[in-house]
């Protein structure tokens, strides 16, 4: 074994440098150290051996040092790290205020016009539905083709929205149809008074056309059914020419029984047979106007029976007794409506005092 003689490092016998310190080995021979510097070698071995210790256990304190510094660092390091990984898996009752609040008010911030775009759109729709719902109905109503179907659309069109512009579309729809009555009394929607002021004016629309065609019973006849809801036949521009053209038409006729004749020479009405007018009612305006005794006057009792349930015939009362049926079975304007049954309270203020009239003028 050998020992380099500077740092006292073990070498190897064959070294001929130090592995430690560089220091380039001088061999020395055997014979001469041998005898002479046994004891010398000894010590100065026993000195190396010494500070090689001494060295080692430097070296080892050194590493110890190191590796302890070493370790501190890892340790800081692995705290730090310790402390950021707690950080991010703390739990839920460690997490701060400060990002709930955030939470809260970017929830807030994204809800509150949410909520208030839905309030303004149900607010829009809840007062406009009324008339989004009459645009839908109007616009559908141009589209039908049948009366029906029209007739459908405008009434639920009127619902939403009360106005002329559709009841001015009705009239439009049924001027020229033949069950205009029936139809328009039909809607639902519709009010009484404007049921009545379109059945008027078509009725009065029909009869100008009949005047103009010289077709004056028809036209009668249309204004006997406006008659019915509260048009005054004597009031129409044109009645007078209706009157004599009945009259002119009817010339030269055959008399029919003359059973319900006028008895005197200046009665209310032409002095002819009562007969005589296909058309015609004895009283026209026995429904519109309150009669007097003086007009009344040149009728017989019979005549005055015919007057009488000629009121109850305009509401289609269904005779089974005779001259009643025959007579009024005859009439173009008379239509059996077997749901009346004559009762004074389903009759107007005017009817009712006219029938009181004729049947106190009865008894006379």
């Amino acid at each position: 074994m050998k020992f380099c003689n500077k740092c006292g490092a073990k070498l190897s016998d064959n070294a001929k440098f130090c592995n430690k310190c560089g220091t380039k080995l001088i061999e020395k021979e055997k014979d001469k150290n041998e005898t002479k510097n046994t004891k010398d070698t000894s010590i100065e071995t026993n000195d190396n051996i010494e500070k090689l210790e001494n060295i080692e256990e430097t070296n080892t304190v050194f590493e110890e040092v190191s590796k302890t510094e070493i370790n501190e660092d890892n340790f800081k390091k692995e705290i730090i790290q310790t402390e950021e990984i707690e950080e991010v898996f703390e739990t839920p009752s460690e997490i701060s205020e400060e990002p709930k609040k955030k939470s809260k008010k970017k929830a807030l911030f994204i809800a509150v016009p949410i909520i208030l775009l839905i309030i303004g759109l149900g607010t829009f729709l809840f007062f406009s539905k009324d008339d989004l719902l009459y645009n839908h109905y109007l616009n559908s109503a141009a589209e039908e083709h049948s009366t029906s179907e029209k007739l459908y659309d405008y009434n639920k069109a009127l619902k939403y929205n009360y106005n002329n512009t559709v009841i001015d579309d009705i009239y439009n729809l049924l001027k020229d149809d033949a069950y205009f009555e029936t139809e328009i009394n039909s809607l639902s929607n519709l009010q009484d008074k404007d049921k009545s002021n379109l059945i008027i004016k078509i009725c009065l629309n029909n009869a100008d056309k009949d005047c103009d065609s010289k077709n004056y019973d028809s036209a009668l006849k249309s204004l006997t059914l406006a008659s019915k809801y509260g048009y005054k036949i004597k009031s129409y521009p044109k009645f007078d020419e209706i009157q004599k053209g009945l009259e002119g038409a009817n010339l030269g006729s055959d008399k029919l029984d003359s059973k319900y004749s006028f008895k005197n020479n200046n009665p209310s009405k032409d002095p002819k047979d009562i007969y005589k007018y296909s058309g015609d009612y004895i009283i026209y305006n026995s429904d519109t106007d309150y009669i007097t005794p003086e007009e009344l006057s040149g009728y017989n009792k019979d005549s005055l029976a015919l007057i009488r349930n000629e009121i109850y015939a305009r509401h289609g009362y269904v005779f089974n007794q005779e001259p009643f049926k025959s007579y009024f079975n005859s009439k173009s304007w008379y239509q059996p409506n077997p749901s009346f049954k004559g009762n004074d309270s389903d009759l107007n203020e005017y009817e009712k005092a006219n029938v009181d009239l004729i049947k106190k003028l009865e008894n006379k």
